[in-house]
């Protein structure tokens, strides 16, 4: 019996700050919506304290910077009018990060299974994947919108192992 290539035949990879650099779009696309909504344009600093917990989330924390807070029916508008405009650019400044291309070819060909479990929307997830050129490589893409418990919670995690065959224990 061979011993793999690599140690693990299974590999979850996050996406945002992990092989791309997508804070100055996201950022461009809140304050799409923000200046739609007359409020203030956010800098790329304080889009970079908000992201992490999905597009819902990100936008509550938006307007509650640019003024009055907003009502759930508020949020539902911007975050509809955040997806559609991410969605329609999504990586006209994203930048994968040095290295990424060749080390996930490298891995696709020692048939690594690759997942990304990310807290990105569905909505815009793709379109970032296939912009970026990096759709071709996931067997498993898991967003946060799609899943009942999303990162940090670990059972995202568990269920993208789970989606890949794998067992925590090799992955």
């Amino acid at each position: 019996m061979t011993k793999p290539l690599f140690p693990f035949p299974a590999l979850i990879f996050d996406l945002d700050g992990t092989l791309i650099d997508s804070a100055p779009d996201v950022c461009a696309s809140v304050n799409r919506v923000l200046e739609a909504d007359g409020r203030r344009a956010l800098s790329i600093a304080e889009t970079k304290d908000m992201v992490g917990w999905g597009g819902r989330v990100l936008m509550e924390k938006a307007l509650a910077l640019t003024g009055e807070p907003g009502t759930p029916e508020d949020i539902d508008r911007v975050l509809e009018a955040f997806l559609i405009t991410y969605a329609d650019h999504p990586a006209d400044n994203t930048i994968v990060f040095p290295g990424v291309i060749e080390a996930l070819e490298s891995l696709k060909a020692t048939d690594v299974k690759m997942a990304i479990c990310t807290n990105k929307p569905t909505a815009t997830t793709p379109p970032v994947l296939k912009a970026t050129r990096l759709d071709g490589f996931f067997d498993v893409v898991s967003c946060g919108d799609a899943v009942p418990h999303k990162k940090p919670d670990g059972r995202h995690v568990r269920l993208v192992v789970e989606k890949l065959g794998a067992t925590i224990e090799t992955t």
